[in-house]
């Protein structure tokens, strides 16, 4: 009960959310049949270039509120907490390097001397 009224106090999606819905669900479709789908109609795609054209349909999807504008301005990226963005990206790019250059594999062998014997 709580949380229905929390969303009809919300009221109804605006244009400008639905257009951020649609580039959302965009990227995330594009992202799980990227391997079995777009790679063979795109050769060279991958998750960055995703990214990357959904962030500039943000750019360039224009507002309806407020004329002359789009969904996503520079100044509006400028509040973004860059420093978790960086820190989240930065531990997935670790994680590929370990696991490129067998580090995560050779890691795991190594803890095999706790596994404990019955």
């Amino acid at each position: 009960m709580l949380l229905h009224g929390l969303r009809k106090d919300l009221g109804k999606m605006s244009y400008e959310e639905k257009l951020v819905l649609a580039v959302s669900l965009f990227a995330a479709l594009m992202w799980i049949t990227r391997s079995f789908i777009w790679q063979h109609f795109i050769p060279g795609i991958n998750d960055t270039v995703i990214a990357i054209v959904a962030a500039a349909l943000l750019f360039l999807l224009p507002s309806k509120s407020k004329q002359g504008s789009f969904l996503l301005d520079w100044k509006s990226t400028k509040e973004l907490p860059w420093g978790t963005l960086l820190l989240f990206g930065g531990g997935l790019a670790i994680a590929a390097g370990f696991r490129e250059t067998g580090l995560a594999t050779w890691m795991g062998e190594q803890l095999t001397v706790l596994k404990r014997t019955v």
